[in-house]
C-alpha cells in the first residue's frame, strides 16, 4: 500500500473515531434528559394522584352532605342569584 492509501485510511479512522465520540456524548446527554423526564413524570404523577385523591375525598364528603345540608345550600344560592344583576 502506498502512503497515500495509508493517509486516506488514517483520515477515515480518525473521522470514524470522532463520529463515535460525538455519538457517545449525544447518547450521554439523551440519557440524562431521559432520566430528568422520568423524574418529572413521576413528580407530575404524584401531584396528579394527590389531586385525584382530594377530588375523591370531596366527592365522598359531598355525598354525605347531600342528604340534608346540600339541598338547603342550593336553595340559598337561588335566593342570592335573585339579587344579582342580570347582564
Amino acid at each position: 500500500m502506498s502512503n497515500e492509501l495509508f493517509e486516506q485510511l488514517e483520515q477515515r479512522v480518525h473521522s470514524a473515531v470522532e463520529t463515535i465520540e460525538m455519538q457517545r456524548m449525544e447518547l450521554d446527554e439523551l440519557r440524562q434528559e431521559n432520566e430528568q423526564l422520568k423524574s418529572d413524570r413521576q413528580q407530575w404523577e404524584a401531584r396528579l394522584g394527590a389531586l385525584l385523591e382530594r377530588f375523591r375525598e370531596l366527592e365522598g364528603g359531598g355525598g354525605e352532605q347531600h342528604d340534608g345540608h346540600h339541598d338547603n345550600h342550593q336553595h340559598n344560592d337561588h335566593q342570592h342569584n335573585d339579587h344579582q344583576p342580570s347582564w
